[in-house]
């Protein structure tokens, strides 16, 4: 299966997150803190489901943990994912490649062939990672998900963003990757 990436300056830095027009848009959770901004007004948007739905399924944001919502066509956003990210300080860039592969693995089981990702202004893993670093890890992650399925098909992970984030992004998602590891630092005894 292939892999396209785009990026998308549409969001503000204030947010918007509940405008963006999408088959399945990710958003996330870090465990032991409420809802962001995003999930809050996508929350209200869809009158409490993506709360019901977190409450009903155990939902505490542990990385990699996951949730899905279908809200159907009529709805901007027809299916969200909500992943958990485990704790700030112990984000990393293999937590996030397992996040994005689990993100990956929701989109196809729905059948979409976008997944939306939003990269809001002031969020809280930057302390860990960079946009560039973000974008850079996300995009080996798809890549070599998407390579061990046998599909003609192309899957779209898109990045809303801000104008000033953009830039960033796509530089991350330009860099040429030296290494070639079927996976990112698990350990040396794993």
């Amino acid at each position: 299966m292939k892999v396209k990436f785009s990026v998308s300056p549409t969001l503000k830095s204030d947010g918007g997150v509940e405008s963006v027009r999408t088959p399945m848009l990710m958003l996330t959770k870090i465990q032991g803190m409420g809802l962001g901004a995003g999930p809050k007004a996508i929350d209200e948007c869809c009158d409490g489901l993506l709360s019901q739905c977190i409450e009903a399924q155990g939902f505490k944001g542990g990385l990699a943990q996951a949730v899905t919502v279908e809200l159907g066509e009529s709805s901007l956003q027809q299916n969200l994912v909500m992943m958990g990210l485990g704790t700030v300080s112990r984000f990393n860039p293999c937590g996030l490649a397992e996040v994005i592969e689990v993100a990956i693995d929701k989109t196809l089981e729905r059948g979409c062939n976008k997944l939306t990702i939003p990269v809001v202004a002031n969020r809280l893993t930057a302390l860990n990672l960079n946009l560039r670093g973000t974008a850079h890890i996300v995009h080996q992650a798809a890549e070599r998900k998407l390579a061990a399925i046998e599909s003609d098909e192309t899957l779209e992970i898109e990045f809303v963003c801000t104008s000033q984030a953009k830039r960033h992004i796509q530089q991350g998602l330009d860099v040429v990757c030296r290494h070639r590891q079927q996976k990112c630092c698990k350990g040396e005894n794993e």
